[in-house]
C-alpha cells in the first residue's frame, strides 16, 4: 500500500506471523512495515553501484590474468627468440640452441624448431665451406710445389689436356721450342701437324 504526506511518498507491506508446527502452521497475527520511496531508490541506487564496482573489479582481475598469462605464454619465449637471434654468430653456431619450456605443440614451437633447423644448417654449411676452403689452399699449396719442380728441371717438359691441348711448359720446353705454346695443340705446336701423332701414348695411358 502506497500513500503521500507532503512531499514524501510512503510504502508499506502488510506480511502474516505465522508459528510453525509440526502438523500445521498457526497464523498468530499480522505485521506491517512502513518506508518511504527514497529509502528505496536508495538502496536500489547503491545496489547498482555495488554491481558496477564488483564488475570493475571483476574486469581488472581478468586483465591482471591476461597481463600474466601473455607474459608468460607469448613475451617470454619471444623474448629467449630475440636473445638467440642477438647472440647468432657465424664463428659458434653450435652454442645456438632455442628450447622452450614445456611439452607446447603452437605456433611458437613450430618457430623454435625452424630457427633451431636454420642454425645448424649454418653450421654445416659453414664447415663445408671451411673444409673447401682448406681444400683450396691444399691443392694450391701442391700446384705451387709441383709447379716449383717442374720449372727447376733441366729437361724439357709439358702438360697436356685430354683434348690435346697444352696446360703448361716450363721454362726448358719454352725454350726449346722457342716461344710459349700454352693453349695450342700440342701436335701443332711440337710437330706441325694438323691431326693427333700416330704415336701419340696419351689414350693409352688415359685408359690404364
Amino acid at each position: 500500500m502506497t500513500w503521500k504526506s507532503g512531499r514524501t511518498k510512503f510504502i508499506s507491506y502488510k506480511y502474516p506471523i505465522i508459528r510453525p508446527n509440526d502438523d500445521e502452521h498457526f497464523v498468530l497475527g499480522s505485521g506491517r512495515f512502513f518506508t518511504s520511496s527514497s529509502v528505496v531508490f536508495k538502496n536500489v541506487r547503491q545496489g547498482f553501484i555495488s554491481i558496477i564496482i564488483s564488475a570493475v573489479i571483476k574486469t581488472l582481475f581478468l586483465w591482471i590474468i591476461f597481463i600474466v598469462a601473455l607474459r608468460t605464454i607469448l613475451e617470454q619465449p619471444l623474448l629467449r627468440f630475440k636473445t638467440a637471434v642477438e647472440r647468432l654468430d657465424p664463428e659458434s653456431l653450435e652454442t645456438i640452441d632455442i628450447g622452450l619450456p614445456g611439452n607446447r605443440e603452437d605456433e611458437l614451437k613450430t618457430l623454435e624448431t625452424a630457427f633451431n633447423k636454420m642454425v645448424v644448417n649454418l653450421h654445416e654449411t659453414r664447415k663445408k665451406l671451411t673444409d673447401r676452403k682448406k681444400a683450396e689452399i691444399r691443392i694450391k699449396q701442391s700446384e705451387t710445389k709441383y709447379r716449383t719442380m717442374m720449372e727447376s728441371l733441366v729437361d724439357a717438359v709439358y702438360v697436356c689436356s685430354p683434348e690435346k691441348k697444352i696446360e703448361y711448359m716450363n721454362p726448358a720446353m719454352v725454350r726449346r721450342l722457342g716461344r710459349d705454346a700454352t693453349g695450342e695443340s700440342c701436335y701443332k705446336a711440337m710437330h706441325g701437324l694438323d691431326h693427333q701423332c700416330d704415336w701419340c701414348m696419351f689414350d693409352k695411358l688415359e685408359e690404364k
